[in-house]
């Protein structure tokens, strides 16, 4: 079975949990919609073992695992013991010591239960200026850029192919739920860029599915596209 979760932030216990519990079970893959915080302390000052505590916590279920890329976690691109590996019909990014974790690339689409997905990692961080003012890790190359927002768009308009699922961390503009905006952010000095384009995304090119995650609930938005935290949704669910 194929599942989707929402941001777990460097706190493995509800895939844990749904493994001790039977909903998850041997060779069952998850597929964490952003912010797996598996890569968030890399070089910070309170070190990297952090992120290998987690890690170890993960690689101890006999479970697969495969990431988009959130806001809060460092680009595996960027971290040395992470390489490109051939899985799932595309390039991952994959780290030796940690074999049932993949991280899935922005752009590029996979093949998983007879189903393609479109990777579109990212988001800005409202939280930002209060990290680093606490001295915590903010990346800032959190989003896609502008340079790799064209690079996919061109890619995507010259496919003939048309989109099955495409999993964000973000979503589009129009599906922002402003009812979990927080109340001491100022929006208009959030950068929207990454959801404005998502928006010509959606408007653009058909597809069957939209998952993504980053604001902390479970909702159904419309038929084909969900927002995800807590919930484990199956792809036998998604596309029944």
């Amino acid at each position: 079975m194929i599942y989707f979760t929402g941001d777990i932030h460097g706190d493995p216990s509800r895939i844990i949990n749904a493994y001790e519990s039977g909903k998850i079970v041997d060779n069952d893959i998850v597929i964490i919609l952003g912010d797996a915080g598996f890569n968030y302390y890399h070089n910070h000052k309170w070190g990297f073992k952090k992120d290998e505590k987690v890690k170890q916590k993960v690689k101890a279920l006999p479970i697969t695992i495969l990431c988009v890329r959130g806001n809060h976690e460092k680009r595996p691109s960027h971290i040395s013991t992470y390489k490109e590996v051939e899985a799932f019909n595309g390039i991952a990014y994959w780290e030796e010591q940690f074999s049932n974790l993949y991280f899935l690339k922005d752009g590029f689409q996979y093949e998983l239960g007879g189903r393609k997905f479109l990777i579109l990692g990212g988001a800005y961080s409202v939280d930002k200026w209060f990290r680093l003012e606490n001295g915590w890790n903010w990346f800032i190359d959190e989003q896609l850029s502008e340079e790799e927002r064209e690079e996919i768009w061109n890619k995507l308009h010259n496919s003939k192919e048309p989109l099955d699922i495409i999993l964000s961390h973000t979503c589009p503009l129009k599906y922002e739920p402003y009812d979990k905006f927080l109340p001491t952010i100022n929006q208009s000095l959030v950068d929207k860029s990454m959801e404005r384009w998502l928006n010509k995304i959606e408007d653009t090119f058909n597809y069957n599915y939209w998952l993504f995650g980053h604001y902390h609930d479970d909702r159904k938005i419309t038929d084909n596209v969900y927002m995800l935290y807590n919930s484990f949704l199956s792809l036998e669910e998604l596309t029944s």
